[in-house]
């Protein structure tokens, strides 16, 4: 069984849409395995970050070092059968948020264990990419770029400041 992922793969000066194959992982479970640094993209378009109008290059597929992500936004998933997770189910509490990855803001839901985690994200063993669910990117040096996805996976080194609304008792 193969699964997909539509996604548009941000670094510093390139945007990458195209399709990740998945097998019976999940896209956050293929980006936290540290057994390979790259993943593979096929459909691929390349952007540039500040003109981002128009695809400078199209290809077949291509290899992306997970390291210079700086998030990946999944557009869509395709599942066949999406009670099969790699990993178990873990209990989270839901708080809006903003993450601040150098030139974007991505605005949505942060997820975390406990009250106590809340106070960072960086508690999260095994994690690399933080998921951002209902999330809008903002790109500050280039107000054409405004992505809406259900799921932004951002990797932990590379936002510079997180916000959290705690819920008013």
């Amino acid at each position: 069984m193969i699964q997909t992922a539509h996604v548009a793969v941000f670094t510093d000066v390139h945007i990458f849409r195209g399709i990740i194959l998945t097998g019976r992982r999940r896209v956050s479970d293929l980006l936290n395995d540290r057994m390979s640094q790259y993943v593979e993209l096929e459909d691929v378009q390349v952007f540039n970050v500040l003109r981002p109008s128009r695809p400078i290059r199209e290809m077949d597929s291509a290899y992306l070092r997970k390291h210079n992500f700086l998030f990946v936004a999944i557009l869509r998933e395709e599942f066949r059968d999406p009670s099969a997770r790699f990993f178990a189910y873990v209990e989270k509490v839901a708080w809006p948020g903003i993450l601040y990855v150098g030139a974007y803001e991505i605005h949505g839901t942060l997820f975390f264990r406990s009250k106590k985690e809340s106070q960072g994200p960086l508690v999260r063993p095994g994690e690399t990419f933080l998921p951002v669910a209902k999330a809008t990117v903002y790109s500050l040096l280039n107000p054409a770029i405004k992505l809406r996805a259900e799921t932004v996976l951002v990797r932990e080194e590379t936002f510079s400041a997180f916000y959290y609304e705690e819920a008013k008792s």
